[in-house]
């Protein structure tokens, strides 16, 4: 059981992605999209409850899986900007822009935050802070990596 259209074998780290694994992923992207919409309307509309709190907790989790999509795309285009600017050196060097994987991966921890913080009781609290946490563990120790200067 692995995570709807990641594959660890694409993109960083694991070799170029395929045009079919690029259109599989784009395609599941939609679909999270889709997703994402019809629990932005229906959740305003649902009485406070577990299943409200079970529905905050699924759209953060969509919000996170977008975030790894948008990444792997962010990654994509730096070496692809990499590639074409070692040949010549001309100009500064390309840098990665993740402001859009950034922006989702908050939204993603903004809603881990609000079952927290709104449902004490809720079963799954527990499960909702490890994710919380291990995703912003996971999160920060990748910037720490990438920014020049840091002690590892």
């Amino acid at each position: 059981m692995g995570v709807p259209g990641f594959r660890p074998e694409a993109g960083a780290g694991g070799g170029r992605a395929q045009p079919e694994d690029l259109k599989i992923d784009a395609a599941a992207d939609r679909k999270r999209d889709e997703l994402i919409q019809d629990l932005e309307s229906l959740i305003p509309r649902m009485p406070e409850s577990d299943r409200k709190a079970d529905l905050y907790f699924q759209l953060g989790e969509l919000w996170w899986e977008k975030a790894r999509f948008a990444s792997l795309q962010e990654v994509t285009r730096y070496d692809e900007a990499w590639g074409r600017w070692s040949g010549s050196r001309t100009g500064p060097e390309p840098a990665t822009d993740t402001q859009r994987s950034d922006g989702y991966r908050k939204k993603a921890l903004q809603l881990y935050q609000l079952v927290l913080d709104r449902y004490p009781g809720y079963e799954r609290r527990d499960e909702v802070l490890f994710v919380a946490a291990h995703k912003t563990t996971t999160t920060a120790g990748a910037r720490r990596k990438e920014s020049p200067g840091t002690a590892r």
